[in-house]
């Protein structure tokens, strides 16, 4: 998806966390079950992390994966997630 090569060299810069800020996160999960609880604490652990499309996450157990990450209106391939995102589980 980024058309990266190895042993190149890239230029990393820090950005404002708003610039990137998701606007919504889709984890899906399967044959688990999960809680309101679970639910608000995976939200919770998630907060300031970047996270990219077909990232496996696993929390207490839990195994997730995201599925589809939106920044205004427009599917996109990573970004963070803040105290304005949204998140949805299927």
């Amino acid at each position: 998806a980024f058309t990266l090569t190895g042993l190149r060299e890239v230029l990393v810069r820090r950005v404002d966390q708003r610039v990137v800020a998701l606007d919504l996160v889709e984890l899906s999960l399967k044959d688990q079950y999960i809680t309101r609880s679970d639910m608000w604490r995976i939200t919770c652990s998630l907060l300031g992390r970047c996270l990219y499309s077909g990232q496996h996450l696993e929390h207490c157990s839990m195994r997730l994966q995201t599925h589809c990450l939106w920044y205004q209106g427009d599917t996109v391939t990573s970004g963070a997630i803040a105290n304005t995102t949204r998140v949805r589980y299927s």
